[in-house]
């Protein structure tokens, strides 16, 4: 099944027709909901069988003209409520720590009340330009990307700080946190970062550009890259291409969720409008 694999990936590469889509046959497609306004990300609770959809709302990632919104999706595509949380400026990545969601807005993190939708807190971050993805530690330190100036901010106790700015630190975007560290994602590797000693280091290699990031298994990183394609990766091997949609028009592979245990994937498609969801084959 590998060779029939690498050898589809080749003929479609080859042949690179416009609206093509390449898929492995280790992804299984499993449903897509349509009806939602730029998603960008997803956030699985698996406990709770539901999905947070951000929307940005606007063909404009960074707009502020607070239409952005939240959606509440079920984990087999019931859109349970389309406008969750309202009157926002193109919401990205999220996270979830003590009852509250922490999503950013192009230049300010904001908190949200899972209880009722509603803003609570919102932490303007000195000279930022287009916050991303979010990772809630489990210090209680929330951390967030900012994909334009290289830097890694972190809120905690109330207060926005920069926990990492390093010059060869090319777009971070994808962040997940994993113990005491957090992995992030680059415009061409995986980073890990230790909270405590707050000591980056290179973790994967090679990888292109990372949007959204999850650890599949031991030493094995499962990443996006918003163009329209989507990597599985081994420490030491070559990344492995599973799904492309690069050759359509609206259909891109974004801040996408995964829920281990089920091994299912979410993939907002940003300008398709939709959440689709596949289960990955290991």
């Amino acid at each position: 099944m590998k060779k029939t694999t690498i050898l589809l990936t080749i003929l479609y590469l080859a042949v690179g027709l416009k609206g093509q889509v390449y898929q492995s046959e280790r992804l299984e497609k499993l449903w897509e909901t349509t009806g939602l306004s730029v998603p960008e990300s997803v956030l699985p609770v698996p406990g709770e069988g539901i999905l947070y959809v951000s929307n940005i709302g606007s063909p404009n990632s960074s707009a502020k003209d607070n239409t952005g919104f939240i959606s509440i999706l079920s984990v087999n595509g019931e859109i349970k409520t389309l406008k969750w949380s309202t009157g926002l400026n193109a919401p990205k990545g999220m996270a979830i720590f003590n009852g509250k969601l922490y999503v950013t807005e192009v230049d300010h993190i904001s908190e949200i009340d899972l209880a009722t939708g509603k803003k609570l807190n919102s932490w303007p971050v000195e000279g930022a330009v287009f916050l991303n993805d979010v990772a809630a530690h489990a210090s209680g330190a929330i951390f967030f990307t900012d994909s334009r100036t290289g830097k890694v901010h972190k809120l905690e106790n109330g207060k926005v700080s920069t926990a990492i700015q390093e010059k060869d630190f090319p777009n971070p975007n994808g962040i997940v946190a994993l113990d005491k560290k957090l992995l992030i994602g680059t415009g061409d590797k995986v980073v890990r970062y230790s909270v405590e000693a707050g000591e980056v280091s290179d973790y994967m290699l090679n990888t292109g550009g990372v949007d959204g990031l999850a650890k599949v298994d031991k030493d094995i990183i499962l990443f996006s890259d918003w163009p329209g394609k989507v990597h599985i990766m081994k420490r030491g091997e070559e990344k492995e291409l599973l799904l492309d949609t690069s050759g359509t028009e609206k259909s891109k592979t974004a801040d996408f969720g995964y829920i281990a245990d089920k091994q299912l994937v979410f993939i907002p498609t940003f300008f398709g409008n939709s959440v689709v969801c596949y289960k990955l084959k290991l």
